[in-house]
């Protein structure tokens, strides 16, 4: 059973330098709660957008359900006052009554004349030998005198390109740095697919199959165009998806192009072959903004095979044919994309993958047209 949250203590705002002594007051409320005591990880997460601190509040609930950490919550630049400088400590539990689990949080709000002090606050509020895992709101590419501090305390460093405007741009500027460098990082949006990257093994899953996969024609990725306010980039895990297919099929990059119904990819395989993927995007009010909603592939054998993403049911539904039978079409599980267990432990625990890096730079190679609005 998914553990609940239950608030076991809040307080108003206070002065930063009480922030021990309060913490203090905290322990001594969770033994009367009856709450454990436990902790895997320091979570400090920074946001200077309403909207995304929204979403990111959001998806701390769902962290702190599957592990119990101390959360480091930082907005900085949110207030019109640029002195401005104020924090709250509160806690909740997880878990049902005999077994809830404590979790710490503390929420800094820093206005723009103390940004650069924010690492400093930060240090000394952090559990000595846990991990430190960052979690950033902004676009990490882009200068800011929060993060070099901040990076070099972190054991893993976790962002979202869903904030990243110019992905050429921002592949670009990943794929200069030191490689090593750019796999410490965890994008949110590469871990959204994992449920997909598990999937296609398991449909291509012998050496027939992988060479029917190699040689296709054409390959249509169709993705949700929904957006709303925190979510407005909706092409890049489609474009992420088929990035991933060309590295690991040897596909070289020869031309894209945008048209009215998306985006148009040209690249060749190893046979010299020419293979086409268009990048299409289709309303589903459903679903999350950007998920995968079909993949469709024709190969140059005419093997012709369709993956339906069902997700309410975290499945996708697989039919194959050729010119001489029809297969039995199948289910395989989808691992949830966002916020559940799945995707959490994707974002904290699993080895970062090399994939990661290589699927850049191909998008890189591409020189991918930027979306009118």
């Amino acid at each position: 059973m998914v553990a609940t949250i239950k608030p076991i203590f809040c307080m108003q705002s206070i002065d930063i330098s009480t922030i021990s002594s309060k913490l203090s007051q905290l322990r001594h409320q969770q033994d009367q709660a009856s709450a454990l005591k436990a902790c895997l990880f320091n979570l400090v997460v920074y946001s200077q957008d309403k909207c995304r601190s929204t979403y990111l509040q959001e998806f701390i609930k769902s962290v702190v359900k599957y592990f119990s950490c101390r959360i480091i919550f930082v907005e900085g630049d949110h207030s019109t006052d640029p002195d401005h400088l104020g924090a709250t400590v509160s806690a909740e539990t997880a878990g049902k009554k005999d077994l809830a689990t404590a979790c710490e949080r503390i929420t800094i709000e820093a206005g723009k004349s103390y940004l650069s002090r924010v690492p400093f606050i930060v240090l000394p509020l952090l559990i000595p030998d846990l991990p430190v895992f960052l979690l950033w709101g902004l676009n990490p590419t882009i200068d800011n005198k929060v993060l070099p501090p901040l990076k070099k305390i972190a054991t893993r460093f976790i962002f979202d390109s869903e904030t990243v405007e110019d992905l050429p741009r921002f592949c670009a500027t990943l794929t200069d740095k030191n490689s090593e460098d750019a796999q410490e990082m965890i994008d949110m949006n590469w871990a959204r697919l994992s449920g997909w990257r598990k999937v296609m093994p398991q449909v291509f899953d012998s050496s027939e199959k992988i060479s029917q996969l190699t040689s296709t024609k054409t390959l249509r990725i169709t993705y949700n165009a929904k957006v709303n306010d925190c979510f407005q980039r909706n092409e890049w895990q489609a474009l992420y998806f088929q990035g991933w297919l060309a590295t690991q099929l040897g596909w070289k990059p020869q031309g894209i192009k945008r048209n009215h119904q998306g985006l148009q990819i040209s690249y060749s395989n190893d046979a010299n072959e020419q293979v086409t993927v268009a990048v299409v995007g289709k309303e589903h009010a459903s679903s999350s903004p950007g998920v995968l909603l079909n993949v469709d592939i024709n190969t140059y054998d005419k093997t012709h095979l369709t993956l339906t993403n069902n997700e309410k049911a975290q499945q996708v539904l697989i039919e194959a044919s050729t010119p001489h039978h029809c297969q039995v079409p199948y289910s395989l599980a989808l691992l949830d994309t966002e916020h559940g267990p799945y995707f959490i432990r994707e974002v904290f625990y699993e080895p970062v993958s090399h994939h990661y890096v290589k699927m850049l730079q191909v998008l890189k190679q591409l020189n991918i047209p930027i979306k009118n609005p």
